[in-house]
């Protein structure tokens, strides 16, 4: 994996890192500790920044070493965010959370702004998700 933005609190702590799997072509945002909306915020614009410059329709949020209420984040990213990403390519986002957050429904949203989200409580299967939708939607 290429890592491709990190993002440092003054205490020296890392919240964000943004990498790019080139073997599943999908970008993995890896979000950790407790976040305020300001970090939650910046990470996101930054990490749009790097989406540009790669062709993938696919995105893995990993919320297992966040501390911040992940539907919070959700919200956000589907009302701010991902309307922003709609000139990239990127259509389909897994949501990797840990089983005590995972109600057992897949589908977080369906179909806002064109994207389609899961979550999902299993690394290899999120991934195995992203891989099956992007092979499709190349068809």
């Amino acid at each position: 994996m290429v890592l491709l933005e990190e993002l440092i609190r003054q205490e020296k702590d890392v919240f964000f890192r943004l990498f790019y799997d080139p073997v599943h072509e999908i970008f993995r945002a890896h979000w950790l500790g407790t976040l305020t909306q300001e970090e939650l915020q910046l990470a996101a614009h930054k990490g749009l920044d790097q989406l540009h410059k790669y062709d993938s329709v696919t995105f893995l949020h990993d919320h297992l070493l966040c501390l911040t209420n992940w539907q919070d984040i959700c919200t956000w990213m589907r009302v701010m965010w991902t309307p922003k990403n709609i000139s990239s390519s990127l259509r389909y986002f897994a949501h990797l959370v840990s089983p005590e957050q995972y109600d057992g429904s897949p589908v977080l949203h369906d179909m806002v702004h064109g994207s389609v989200c899961q979550l999902h409580k299993d690394e290899t299967v999120a991934i195995q998700w992203l891989n099956n939708v992007s092979n499709k939607a190349l068809v």
